[in-house]
């Protein structure tokens, strides 16, 4: 059976009433696009989002949308649609067949094993039997979490772990995300790893991770927490005493950070931080001098800047 997708675009101020009628008249689920949410977190840098660059957002319109089976039930719902949309001057419509498809074969196609660095192999977890002659795999679930190793500034940072990382060393992880560094970093070596993330949808995601990569559950100690907001959290990271730390965030919570971590880094301590759009990669390299480090390797790719960082003797 095809399937038939409908698509309304409408006045924002419109989206409660007609996410309503959609569900009355028959839909299970409506998906909206309201651009507007996406220019906020950019204005309150939220995010620092490259693919934004250069790009006016309209806001004032939403987009909403919903799938149907191509039967009698579907149709009528498309029926009650343009009718609805036709005596409705800012309302319009869109109504596509879609072919069947096996979604979760299609999405699982579109992630390929990735090579990085020199040693390294990050694969989904159903391709675990397919790693590389050679490469240590790291398995990853990309459903779970950002971090997965696929963007330039997650790649980065392996990269740079890969070189700097000495046998036994400890690490720590400021917004681990998925876990994936931590669980590199032990991979490479490490004799310990933490991690910290604001987030608690982290627990799951590592807990899910070490799994995948052969390791027990309380492995590696996670903290839910803001390290800039949090000394508590600042004192239990000095405890300790970790060589090396990762931070794969954005570029305005790098320069927030960056005063906090003489709380926690020793003398000779080093500091790899990433997430960093071109554009503010001065401000965030100004920020870490200014408080006692120094940039001893850069990255640039695909538009985003990585730092390895020393603390001063």
């Amino acid at each position: 059976m095809e399937y038939l997708q409908i698509i309304i675009h409408a006045p924002a101020q419109r989206e409660d009433e007609l996410t309503g009628l959609l569900f009355l008249w028959g839909a299970q689920g409506v998906a909206v696009d309201d651009p507007s949410i996406i220019a906020a977190h950019l204005a309150a840098g939220d995010w620092d989002a490259s693919v934004f660059d250069g790009q006016t957002i309209s806001t004032g319109r939403v987009t909403l949308s919903t799938m149907t089976n191509d039967d009698a039930e579907g149709r009528e719902i498309c029926r009650q649609v343009r009718e609805y949309c036709c005596k409705n001057e800012d309302l319009t419509c869109q109504i596509q067949k879609q072919p069947v498809m096996d979604w979760q074969k299609k999405w699982k196609d579109s992630f390929q094993p990735l090579t990085v660095g020199k040693r390294l192999e990050i694969l989904p977890y159903w391709l675990s039997g397919q790693s590389k002659s050679g490469r240590i795999p790291i398995l990853v679930n990309p459903g779970l979490a950002f971090g997965t190793g696929e963007h330039a500034t997650t790649a980065m940072v392996l990269e740079f772990l890969e070189d700097c990382l000495s046998a036994g060393d400890r690490v720590g992880d400021i917004g681990c995300g998925s876990g994936i560094l931590a669980i590199t970093a032990l991979r490479l070596g490490a004799s310990f790893a933490a991690a910290v993330d604001i987030d608690p949808v982290c627990c799951q995601s590592l807990a899910e991770h070490l799994r995948l990569n052969g390791f027990a559950e309380n492995t590696i100690p996670l903290w839910i927490a803001d390290v800039v907001q949090d000394a508590n959290c600042r004192k239990a990271l000095k405890a300790l005493s970790l060589h090396v730390y990762t931070a794969n965030l954005t570029a305005s919570l790098l320069s927030k950070l960056a005063p906090c971590l003489g709380d926690f880094l020793f003398s000779g301590s080093l500091f790899i931080c990433s997430g960093i759009i071109d554009q503010r990669k001065q401000e965030v390299r100004t920020c870490l001098e200014n408080n006692g480090l120094i940039i001893l390797q850069e990255k640039n790719r695909d538009g985003w800047q990585a730092y390895l960082c020393r603390k001063e003797e």
